[in-house]
């Protein structure tokens, strides 16, 4: 039997062959199906991530909102409130808009302000007895956003918006502008390998660089801004910061460190039981260390002029000895050695200081010198000015002059802190030796008007030279870092190159809050001596011709030696006249060295002021053609030339919507007019000299027309 290969094939249904085609299809439309789900979960995932990515974005927006608005905030350059000036007092709460990249940003501003209570530590929203500015603000902000719209097309919106949210922050703001070291830079600090800040040092003749150290290409310089004083009818205040800083070749100045001063004037109220105030803020060789909370004797704003600086509360509360047995802790340098208050005088009904001191709850008149620490000004040692100096215009417009002066005057600081000098000598010449000696100091070397360039004016400056006292832990510093040993372990202070970085010294611009006097003569020269005025905007020191007979002239110039001396006020105690400088310029003028005859008598008298808000300084005195007449802060003197000469006294009345009446007296001179009184407003009272020589033609200013008998 045959074998047959026979291959059998499935049966395979008609309908099972229908099955097979529909899976496949339907296997397709479900994948499709997958697909569009998974296209619209990813369309929704890429949505949150746009809005994620929205709200990080906006969030860092908000974020640098708020550090604008605080750093600008932080960037005031005054306290007072001046046009086109960002100032302390202006930081106040408030609402506005960014529109940043189409996202509207809602910032809300909120703040409060602190002040440290009399213990000069515990913050409170409210403030002590006669306090006006705060220590310090809070800042809270909140910036809140809501997003942008989507663009559907055809500029067509929905109301959707990408997102939304809210950044908030807080920080504190102390009275302290930026840019604030008062300490030497020490090698550790940081200092040496923290971005370095650019200075742009001051010009001649107004500002004086110091060369206080060279090496090599590296020069390091010290010097003072030009003091400028900010006067408000009922007191003054003068700022100015010390600055040292390097430059190398020639190249940008880096800023080392920065002292700010002010300088007030203020009327307060002793208070003999209480809580007392903060010893000085001494200098320690290395930084400036703040006294601690004793309890001594205080002041306080006087109620009834509570319209002052804003620094007479702790000037008031501060400025007084006391509360230790340490004979440094005083505010006189001219004192150290004692432990019990100094005396404060007030004034009597004709403006002269009182001949006994002040008693609990009585009024008295103050001046202090604060320095900035650590944000907020303290009161430190007065100022105490050691040498001062004169000069004609252009000495210090040119290098040889300038350096001159620099290597005179840093000896002189060196000589005095070694040797523990009463004074700097003054420097008519610098040395006997030099062929560049300052001019106009002797009558042999007198400056000309009209000038070289035939002008009939000529600016004149003066300046001078303060010094702090040195405490033992100063001296100990210094000693430290400069024994001549090598052994720097033990300094303070490392990067300082020279004692001169250390010595507590600065030499000051005085042109502008000096009295400048020409002697009284035929009226050959006269000099401006204008009323202080904010921001330097008076005239004082500039000599002019005023007559025409020729021969030399002798111009004065007058300074306190303390704090006055910086704000331009009245007397605080009896010792202004004896703690005041001196110095004289020689003029010849029209080309003759011939000392010019006076002719006619001289009249002259104190000037005080016993009325609030308005001070003797600020008068002005002027004359007719048959007299002429010089001042200071407190005293005047005039060159009667010939019969008919009057005297009319002006500017005294307060400013502002005070129309209470004053007063302006004298029992020598006589009054011509029908009265005394001045309401405000321009005003001038005109008086007739006496026929002869007159030593006590005093005038003062008063609230009551009985003073005036």
């Amino acid at each position: 039997m045959n074998k047959m290969n026979t291959r059998i094939k499935p049966h395979v249904s008609l309908s099972a062959l229908h099955r097979s085609n529909g899976v496949t299809l339907l296997d397709v439309l479900l994948a499709m199906v997958i697909f569009v789900i998974g296209m619209l979960a990813l369309a929704h995932l890429q949505g949150n991530l746009t809005r994620s990515s929205t709200d990080a974005n906006s969030r860092t927006v908000a974020a640098s909102i708020a550090e604008e608005t605080i750093e600008g905030m932080r960037a005031f350059e005054q306290i007072s409130s001046a046009v086109g000036k960002v100032a302390y007092n202006d930081i106040a709460g408030k609402t506005f808009e960014v529109n940043r990249g189409g996202v509207i940003y809602d910032v809300v501003v909120e703040v409060r302000e602190f002040f440290f209570q009399p213990d000069g530590q515990t913050p409170s929203t409210t403030p002590p007895t006669g306090v006006t500015k705060s220590d310090f603000k809070y800042v809270e902000l909140v910036v809140d956003w809501t997003g942008s719209e989507f663009q559907v097309g055809d500029g067509v919106t929905t109301s959707d918006r990408l997102g939304s949210g809210s950044f908030k922050a807080a920080s504190i703001i102390p009275a302290i502008p930026a840019l604030n070291n008062a300490k030497v830079a020490a090698d550790d600090d940081g200092a040496l390998g923290a971005p370095p800040v650019i200075y742009s040092p001051g010009f001649r003749p107004d500002v004086i660089a110091l060369l206080i150290d060279e090496d090599g290409d590296t020069k390091k310089f010290k010097e003072s801004t030009s003091p400028l004083p900010d006067v408000f009818r009922d007191n003054t205040e003068t700022w100015f910061d010390v600055v040292t800083y390097n430059q190398v070749n020639g190249g940008d100045a880096v800023f080392l460190r920065r002292e700010e001063f002010v300088a007030v004037s203020c009327e307060c109220t002793l208070q003999t039981s209480g809580s007392g105030g903060l010893r000085p803020t001494l200098w320690n060789g290395f930084d400036y260390t703040q006294g601690e909370f004793v309890d001594k004797v205080y002041g306080v704003v006087q109620s009834k002029n509570a319209k002052q600086s804003n620094y007479c509360d702790v000037c008031c509360r501060d400025h007084h000895d006391g509360g230790s047995t340490s004979s440094e802790n005083v505010y006189n340098p001219l004192a150290a050695g004692g432990t019990n208050d100094h005396s404060h005088y007030g004034k009597d009904n004709q403006g002269k200081i009182n001949v006994a001191a002040a008693g609990d709850g009585e009024d008295y008149v103050e001046a202090c010198r604060l320095i900035r620490k650590d944000g907020f000004l303290r009161v430190t040692h007065d100022a105490n000015q050691q040498g001062f100096f004169g000069f004609p215009e252009g000495y210090l417009e040119f290098p040889d002059g300038a350096m001159e002066y620099s290597t005179y005057l840093l000896s002189a600081v060196t000589d005095y802190y070694e040797n523990d000098l009463s004074s700097l000598p003054q420097p008519n010449p610098p040395d006997p030796s030099s062929s560049y000696d300052i001019p106009a100091g002797e009558s042999s070397t007198a400056t000309d008007l009209p000038t070289v360039t035939l002008a009939e004016t000529q600016q004149l400056r003066s300046r001078g030279v303060y010094t702090d006292y040195l405490t033992a832990e100063a001296e100990l510093n210094i000693y430290n870092c400069f024994d001549g040993d090598g052994d720097r372990t033990q300094c303070q202070s490392p990067a300082a190159t020279t004692p001169l970085e250390l010595y507590p010294f600065h030499e000051l611009q005085l042109t502008w809050l000096a009295r400048w006097n020409a002697t009284p003569s035929t009226g050959t020269v006269d000099v401006t001596n204008d009323p202080i005025a904010t921001n330097n905007t008076h005239k004082r020191g500039n000599a002019f011709l005023d007559g025409s007979v020729p021969g030399q002239s002798i111009v004065e110039i007058t300074s306190n030696k303390g704090n006055l001396g910086l704000t331009a006020t009245g007397p605080i105690d009896d010792t202004y006249d004896s703690h005041s400088s001196t110095y004289q310029l020689y003029v010849d003028a029209l080309d003759s060295s011939t000392p010019v005859s006076p002719v006619g008598y001289v009249v002259s008298g104190a000037m005080t002021s016993a009325v609030a808000k308005v001070e003797e300084a600020d008068l002005m005195l002027e004359t007719n053609e048959f007299a002429r007449c010089g001042q200071t802060d407190t005293k005047y003197s005039c060159q009667v030339v010939a019969a008919g000469a009057t005297l009319t006294v002006s500017n005294y009345s307060r400013k502002g919507n005070n129309t209470d009446p004053l007063w302006i007296c004298s029992t020598v001179l006589t009054f011509l007019g029908d009265t005394h009184e001045n309401t405000g407003g321009e005003n001038s009272t005109t008086f007739k000299f006496p026929g002869g020589v007159t030593t006590n033609a005093d005038i003062w200013i008063t609230e009551n027309e009985s003073d005036c008998r």
